[in-house]
């Protein structure tokens, strides 16, 4: 037995064999859909996993089906007590046989489905996105949000094909009050695996243009109470509680509220609804506007008697009120003008005085700056004239010095101390070198002169 050699077939039919004799009965079994489809014949096949809590690692998985006979009864059952369809990502507690075939492998065929596991299940996730966005404190931030007065400016998330879409569209237009709206689609996926990613992308257009819009609008209607897991994902619902501006939810699920009808500033149950919300607000702003404008019109009207009544009293009592001040202002006149005079005599008073002591402390000034003056200048001329004495005295000396130095200097007085002057053709001769054989020049002495010839 143990040198015997197995095909692949063979041994699969072994195990299959051994699964069949031991695991014959029916178990019921909890895991997450990994994916789900559907053939053509009608039955439904299933990748099953179980993942960590923790670290969200798989840790086992499988394959699954359900035959078409059971599928479309299973499958109605399902939806009727959940309201969701089965989908990838949903936990779900079934029952079903293990089956092993040679060819296909391991599989579990499920012949029934417990819809109340998936609503616990549900109902938890739920309760955790709930926690998630109130620990992170955005929970009520779009609540808080003003709502205009009026809204006239909407953006609706939905898709252009979608009967509540229609109904939306159709009962704003159709409103009896005559009201007109703008209204702009950001149209977007409203069931389904990709219904999260298309409403979030249509949150961030209508962002981009904030200011164009007072509302959002998220609307769908006229389908199945099915496949609406995306209005129950935290990354939607937190988007929502952050929008700048209110936002409508109106997605015809009425079964209970999704985190997207919690976090939204106003849950409305349909798209007709939401029409209906926004078509009462305009006309309740309208009534308290006409209420407004009778109170207005009221006061008015009450202020005009009031003032009328107030006007003929005035008028009555005018010329003994006139009288009463014009003799009040001419008492107040003359006495005023009495203050006017007695102040004047006696500030006047007081600057002749004040005039009469400053002349007089001028002259004095005066007659002393004068004194002060003459004495000062007499002590100048003294001073004035020791000092030309003085100054004449020594430029005489020095003007005697001077005279004798150019006495000294005289030709005359030179020419007496035995020197003589040599002169060439009117000019004296300083050297020999200006003199030449048989030049004449002229010697001039104390007492007399004579002329000689070089030779």
């Amino acid at each position: 037995m143990e040198n015997k050699i197995f095909s692949l077939y063979e041994i699969n039919s072994l195990i299959a064999g051994v699964i069949s004799d031991n695991l014959s009965n029916n178990y019921w079994i909890v895991s997450e859909i990994a994916r789900i489809s559907e053939n053509s014949s009608g039955h439904c096949y299933l990748e099953l996993v179980e993942k960590d809590a923790v670290s969200d690692t798989v840790l086992a998985q499988a394959k699954a089906m359900v035959w078409s006979r059971n599928y479309k009864m299973l499958k109605a059952y399902f939806e009727t007590a959940t309201g969701r369809r089965l989908e990838r990502g949903m936990k779900i507690l079934f029952k079903a046989s293990v089956q092993f075939h040679p060819l296909y492998g391991l599989s579990f065929h499920i012949v029934d489905i417990d819809p109340g596991y998936t609503i616990g299940d549900l109902a938890l996730k739920k309760m955790q996105v709930v926690k998630k966005l109130k620990e992170d404190g955005v929970f009520e931030l779009n609540k808080i949000v003003q709502m205009p007065l009026v809204v006239q400016r909407i953006a609706v998330v939905s898709s252009e094909g979608a009967a509540g879409y229609s109904d939306f569209m159709a009962h704003l237009a159709e409103n009896p009050h005559g009201y007109r709206f703008e209204v702009t689609l950001f149209q977007a996926l409203m069931q389904g695996e990709k219904a999260e990613a298309s409403i979030i992308a249509a949150l961030d257009a209508i962002f981009a243009k904030i200011e164009k819009y007072d509302v959002v609008a998220i609307i769908r209607g006229g389908g199945g109470q099915v496949d609406l897991s995306c209005f129950d994902s935290y990354l939607l619902a937190s988007h929502i509680a952050q929008f700048p501006i209110p936002v409508l939810s109106g997605i015809g699920h009425e079964r209970d509220d999704s985190v997207v009808d919690m976090v939204a500033h106003t849950r409305l149950k349909t798209p007709t609804a939401v029409a209906a919300y926004v078509i009462d607000r305009t006309n309740m702003f309208e009534l308290h506007l006409d209420e407004c404008l009778q109170m207005v019109v009221d006061y008015c009207s009450e202020v005009t008697i009031a003032e009328r009544e107030r006007l003929r009293n005035i008028t009555q009592l005018l010329p003994v009120i006139a009288k009463e001040i014009l003799n009040n202002q001419q008492q107040k006149v003359r006495n005023e003008m009495l203050q006017v005079f007695n102040l004047s005599a006696q500030k006047l008073a007081k600057q002749k005085t004040k005039w009469a002591n400053l002349l007089h402390s001028v002259t004095t000034d005066v007659h002393k700056q004068l004194f002060v003056a003459g004495t000062r200048l007499e002590g100048l001329m003294v001073q004035g004239e020791r000092a030309s004495s003085d100054v004449f005295g020594r430029n005489k000396v020095l003007l005697d010095r001077y005279l004798q130095v150019s006495q000294l200097a005289d030709p005359e007085n030179v020419l007496r101390r035995g020197y003589s002057i040599t002169r060439l053709r009117g000019k004296i001769v300083n050297s020999e070198k200006e003199l030449c054989r048989d030049d004449v020049v002229e010697t001039i002495l104390a007492q007399g002169k004579f002329k000689s010839k070089v030779l």
